[in-house]
């Protein structure tokens, strides 16, 4: 049904071109000056605006915030917000994985173990991907360089 409600919306705003939406959000300062870019990036009508609404289309499935999200071709894990704190740091709440044959929900402890693992194993095939394809030609840049209007 999403997806009839999607190809409506597009006619619809392909062939009555005037009609425009407009909603009002009551916040604080603090917060609306964090979600105002976010907003305006969701709304943008642009392929750029339509990858970012596919990027938080996972967000309203679940009645708790994901932290993470790993998608494999037929494996999920999710990581639970909101974030706790405890004698150890911060943890997730909690977490899900959904695999063939298994659905498990995951401890705090479960979830920050088995994360810290998923991004171990990314990085090191990220950095296995790197020496494999450019073998010596690249250089480093510091962690999370902005590299300029391209990253954003």
């Amino acid at each position: 049904m999403p997806a009839f409600q999607n190809i409506i919306a597009r006619l619809h705003a392909r062939f009555f071109l005037t009609d425009v939406a407009t909603f009002t959000l009551r916040t604080t300062p603090r917060i609306a000056e964090s979600v105002k870019p976010v907003i305006e990036r969701l709304i943008r009508d642009d392929r750029f605006g339509e990858t970012y609404r596919f990027g938080v289309a996972l967000w309203h499935r679940w009645d708790v915030p994901p932290i993470n999200v790993y998608l494999g071709t037929a494996s999920l894990c999710r990581i639970d917000g909101p974030s706790i704190t405890d004698e150890r740091g911060y943890r997730p709440a909690g977490g899900l994985v959904e695999t063939p044959g298994l659905t498990a929900h995951l401890s705090p402890d479960e979830a920050h173990d088995l994360d810290n693992r998923i991004r171990v194993a990314i990085e090191a095939t990220i950095r296995n991907w790197a020496d494999e394809t450019m073998r010596g030609r690249w250089t480093s840049l510091p962690q999370h360089q902005h590299r300029g209007p391209e990253d954003a």
